[in-house]
């Protein structure tokens, strides 16, 4: 028997069936590991890799997808005060905004206890600005209540119709910086995915890999730059509303001679039936353009010469639309020759199929990877550098890493380097290495992208990005650039002012101690500041205005300095020097005179530690480092603050005033250790711990007073009122009225 003339020959054995509905086909392709095999050799598990492909939106029609219904499960405890509130906000803001009208959102923060605050509401404008609202109102504080939350998520869902369970894409958000060590022991639903997201170094990647893995979702997260957790829901967001189906099922019927002895399909249930006999693979639901591979292993027993046929492949599907739909079944099949024979050789019949090798690969390095990750995840869970290293080599010498094409083995590569990043030590590992290994494991398990502190490039093949994720990734990177050439990024500042914010940066300086360099520096400044002083000199006598006198900073008064040095910079005009993230874009001359300022206040003994410091910016943070300390005592020093702050109560005995001072005492040191506590919060705070005495008159405030815009100082006047009224026997309504 002849085979043809080449390796197109084959093509017509590797047929494809596809799902059609009104706009989006659902696609299977099956890729058998060689097009030929010889009739006499057998083969223990013959891979056929399938290729289960949702096509692309239509761009010249209206998209139409599956509805989701959403729970953001949003952790606001007193660890996420300050910038990770305010860009959870954000990336609330672009979820609710991705969002169509036949989405529907449910928003529930956590801290002590768990708040739902809307439940599931249609996207329409009206439920957006409603969603935007209560977004608005977030404010930080209290514990962590994990698996409280994650039990009011799966709540949510469970209430739905049995029409809104079938017809509609169910999921949680989950967002957090991961610092609950109870939910180790707490029992997770594992009715509906919850995908997680970790927001800054502190985030333990173990918490959230555990409520992923438990719930079949992914883990995303955003160390180094929490700005970009609004990328990270952006990404998953555009995916999410685009599912084109749901309840894939795809059927295998095996024929005599090649049994089913196993099936690879990642964290999709498969299942093998009758000896191998049958099998199924089962797909939750598909985003459009979104393709997965699945390999099934036969068991390939020597026959006669001739076609061979090995699978039937059938299924079903649901459409958005609801309907469910069949997959009109296809064959698999391979060529047996008989290679004694003469004139029926073709050798590249015979060659591993490339689309098969690559999986194959992909499949070997997630297995090894799995495996150096302890099945039960506990908060002691680590990953040892040995076995690390011996799963990366014992890919590079298998079969499967070898036949691997050398751009997914060098991008492999660069995993793995990110992956043993700081492994050496278990605090660095846990902030670096560790969550890039998790996360990678929850993409690979689901071939889904997922943010791994950075977005995934557009350009990259092995993120499992959808067309439309990489459409909006390459957008995203325009708009970036543009912004960056009219000079136009907006901060968290811009976006939501705090009248508390006082000290954002955090410290990243080293100490000079080169002398020469620091008289130079100092008479460059002081003779600017003589500049300044002549030029508007005139102007300040005219108006008799005297001239600033600077704090000088001692051991113990930082905190007070730099609320001070910060007024007294703002009125010269100079306070930009500080406030830039790049200092180049500071003129000089803005940037000389705020340096002067700094030196004015400040003893002649710290004055040498500053001499390589060129820049007032570099000057005030290694101000900041010495008084505050490195990022980890900053951290502890910040985390016995938060306790400090959450456990204050006001004694029986204490004045108003004098709780007044001891509460601000403690917010003014968190602030300084750059955190924000919006004003808000400390208001109910100071409601929160009076005594018994007050118990009324806060009672009525919380009724009858907004507390969201309600100053401090508002606060603290009627609670003296009554303090000072308590005698005259008057009651708490009177006074609010």
């Amino acid at each position: 028997m002849s085979f043809g003339k080449g390796v197109g020959a084959w093509s017509s054995w590797m047929p494809s069936a596809r799902i059609w509905n009104n706009a989006t086909p659902v696609e299977v392709q099956p890729f058998p590991a060689n097009k030929a095999v010889a009739c006499t050799e057998t083969r223990q598990k013959f891979p056929v890799l399938l290729r289960v492909t949702a096509a692309e939106e239509k761009k010249s029609s209206t998209p139409r997808h599956v509805g989701v219904d959403i729970v953001a499960l949003l952790d606001i405890s007193g660890s996420m005060m300050g910038e990770k509130l305010v860009r959870l906000k954000e990336a609330m803001n672009i979820v609710i905004d991705k969002l169509g009208p036949e989405d529907r959102l449910s928003i529930v923060p956590f801290e002590s206890k768990v708040n739902r605050v809307t439940d599931l509401t249609y996207m329409s404008e009206k439920g957006k600005n409603a969603a935007r609202y209560e977004i608005k109102k977030l404010v930080a504080g209290g514990e962590n209540v994990m698996g409280e939350a994650l039990h009011e998520g799966a709540q949510i869902l469970r209430g739905r119709g049995e029409d809104e369970k079938s017809s509609r894409v169910g999921c949680i958000m989950f967002l957090s910086d991961g610092l609950d060590t109870d939910i180790f022991n707490a029992d997770i639903s594992p009715e509906f995915p919850a995908h997680t997201f970790g927001l800054g170094a502190d985030h333990d990647p173990r918490v959230m890999k555990l409520i992923a893995d438990k719930t079949s979702g992914t883990y995303s997260f955003v160390n180094n730059d929490v700005a970009k957790i609004k990328d990270a829901f952006e990404l998953f967001i555009s995916g999410l509303t685009s599912v084109a189906a749901t309840s894939v099922e795809i059927t295998l019927t095996a024929y005599d001679g090649a049994p089913i002895s196993d099936i690879s399909s990642g964290g999709c249930p498969s299942e093998k039936i009758s000896d191998g006999r049958f099998g199924t693979i089962r797909i939750d639901n598909m985003y459009a353009g979104e393709k997965k591979n699945f390999i099934v292993y036969l068991q390939l027993q020597a026959t006669k010469e001739g076609k061979q046929k090995l699978l039937t492949i059938g299924g079903l599907y649901k459409s958005p639309s609801s309907a469910s739909k069949n997959l009109a079944s296809i064959d698999v099949s391979v060529m047996r020759p008989d290679k004694n024979k003469k004139g029926s050789k073709d050798a590249a019949a015979f060659d591993p199929v490339p689309d098969v090798e690559e999986e194959q690969a992909r499949v070997k390095l997630f297995t090894g990877i799995s495996g150096v990750v302890p099945p039960t995840i506990t908060a002691e869970t680590q990953v040892s550098k040995e076995e690390l290293e011996k799963a990366w080599m014992d890919f590079q010498d298998s079969d499967e890493g070898r036949g691997a094409p050398q751009t997914m083995k060098d991008n492999f590569e660069k995993d793995y380097e990110k992956m043993k990043s700081g492994i050496d030590s278990a605090d660095e590992h846990k902030k670096s290495g560790l969550p890039y290994l998790m996360s990678w494991l929850t993409s690979h398990k689901w071939q889904r992208a997922t943010t791994k502190d950075e977005p995934p490039s557009p350009e990259s093949s092995g993120d499992f990005l959808t067309q439309r994720q990489k459409d909006h990734l390459v957008q995203k990177q325009k708009q970036d650039g543009k912004e960056s050439e009219d000079g136009t990024t907006t901060t968290a500042e811009d976006a939501t002012p705090t009248t508390w914010a006082k000290i954002k940066n955090q410290a990243r300086s080293y100490l000079g101690s080169f002398l020469v360099q620091a008289v130079a520096v100092l008479l460059t400044s002081l003779l600017l500041m003589m500049l300044y002083s002549a030029l508007e000199g005139g102007s300040m006598a005219n108006k008799n205005i005297a001239p600033l006198q600077y704090p000088m900073l001692s051991k113990s008064n930082y905190p007070a300095w730099a609320i001070k040095m910060e007024a007294y910079m703002r009125a010269q005009g100079v306070w930009d020097a500080i406030e830039a993230k790049d200092p180049k874009q500071v003129p000089a001359r803005k940037s000389q005179m705020a340096l002067a300022a700094i030196y004015q206040a400040i003893p002649e003994g710290t004055l040498f530690l500053l001499s390589g410091k060129k820049t007032a910016k570099s000057a005030w943070e290694a101000l900041k480092t010495m008084h505050i300390g490195a990022k980890r005592l900053r951290d502890a020093k910040m985390q016995t603050l938060r306790l400090e702050f959450e456990g204050l109560r006001m004694k029986e005995a204490e004045s108003v005033d004098e709780f007044a001072v001891r509460l601000t005492t403690v917010v003014n040191k968190i602030q300084t250790l750059g955190e924000d506590i919006e004003e808000s919060y400390v208001v109910r705070k100071f409601l929160r711990a009076v005594p018994s005495k007050f118990l009324q008159i806060a009672s009525t405030i919380e009724q009858f007073g907004d507390l969201d815009t309600m100053t401090l100082e508002e606060v603290i006047g009627r609670l003296k009122v009554h303090e000072e009224r308590l005698a005259a026997g008057l009651s708490a309504a009177e006074e609010v009225k």
